[in-house]
C-alpha cells in the first residue's frame, strides 16, 4: 500500500483504473477520451486501419506533404497529443499510417467528420 505522499509522487498509481495518462510535464488526455466515448474512432483514412494503443510514431524529418526537416527523434502515440510532438513541440499536420504507409492529414484520422477540439 502506498502512502499519500507516494501517491502524489506516482499519480498513475492513484488513477490506475482510469483512462488517463501522465507525462513528465503533466496530464495528457489519452486518445481524446471524450471523442472516443462519443462513438468516434481513430482510423487511417486510406485503409481504415485502427492503431492499437501501443502504436508509436517518430518525429523525423519528412518531405512533402509535411516538409519538415528538424525531426527530434521522439517516439510517442501521436493521437495522445493530436499530432503535437512532446519532444520538440512541432505540430504535425500529417500522419503516416503504420499499416499501409499512406500519409494523410492528421485531422482526417478522426472518423466522425469532426476532429476533437484543438488545445
Amino acid at each position: 500500500m502506498l502512502s499519500p505522499h507516494e501517491h502524489l509522487a506516482r499519480p498513475s498509481a492513484l488513477f490506475k483504473d482510469m483512462v488517463i495518462a501522465f507525462e513528465a510535464d503533466g496530464y495528457v488526455p489519452e486518445r481524446h477520451f471524450d471523442f472516443l466515448m462519443g462513438g468516434g474512432r481513430i482510423r487511417c483514412p486510406a485503409c481504415q486501419w485502427q492503431p492499437p494503443r501501443r502504436s508509436r510514431w517518430n518525429c523525423v524529418s519528412m518531405g512533402p506533404p509535411e516538409n519538415f526537416s528538424a525531426g527530434c527523434g521522439h517516439s510517442w502515440d501521436t493521437f495522445d497529443t493530436r499530432g503535437n510532438c512532446p519532444g520538440c513541440s512541432y505540430q504535425w499536420q500529417h500522419t503516416t499510417c503504420l499499416s499501409c504507409h499512406a500519409t494523410s492529414p492528421h485531422d482526417d484520422w478522426y472518423d466522425k467528420g469532426n476532429a476533437p477540439p484543438k488545445p
